[in-house]
């Protein structure tokens, strides 16, 4: 009689332990989704900041490709503001719809050049739009008022200005302030 009984309760059983079973099952998807869903999330975070990074990089290249055309046969720190309609400009359709007015230190480089200053660049150099801006001529240098030779040396101060912009990707700005010393009188 015993063992009737024990063979009743565990025919009872077998359905429960179906139901335990798809319930842990269950949560292990839930747990899963969650899982996937959040790396997914991010991997594209860390694509968004390389991204960023890259796109910075690339901005901050271009600045400092203009400062090392100082002192070459190319040297855009002449003096000489070239702001007005007749100058090359970045945008060389219209001159008006360019960011800040200035001019194009690599204008005279074609963009396929293998000695173009941003050649290197991950992007084309087509992805960096590089201006220079002569802010003021012949003033006076950030030192003393009263130091030695501050009415024989004069400064420009330019405003060399990078973009780095790419459809669908990030897009940085970057300003460098440049000053030049030149023999001149001062304007104090």
């Amino acid at each position: 009689m015993q063992y009737t009984q024990i063979k009743k309760l565990s025919y009872r059983q077998q359905g429960i332990t179906l139901v335990v079973a798809l319930l842990f099952l269950l949560i292990l998807t839930i747990i899963s989704v969650f899982a996937a869903t959040n790396s997914t999330l991010e991997l594209k975070m860390a694509s968004n900041m390389q991204d960023s990074f890259t796109s910075f990089q690339s901005a901050e290249a271009g600045a400092k490709a203009v400062l090392g055309l100082a002192g070459t046969a190319n040297d855009p720190f002449d003096g000489v503001a070239t702001d007005d309609e007749s100058s090359p400009h970045p945008n060389d359709q219209d001159p008006a719809d360019d960011w800040q007015p200035g001019w194009d230190p690599f204008f005279s480089w074609a963009d396929t050049d293998a000695d173009h200053p941003l050649a290197n660049l991950t992007d084309t150099p087509q992805a960096v739009d590089v201006t220079l801006n002569l802010t003021t001529a012949a003033s006076s240098c950030p030192r003393a008022a009263n130091g030695f030779s501050s009415d024989i040396l004069a400064c420009d101060h330019y405003d060399v200005g990078s973009i780095h912009d790419v459809e669908q990707r990030a897009r940085t700005e970057v300003h460098l302030g440049v000053v030049k010393t030149v023999i001149g009188n001062a304007v104090l």
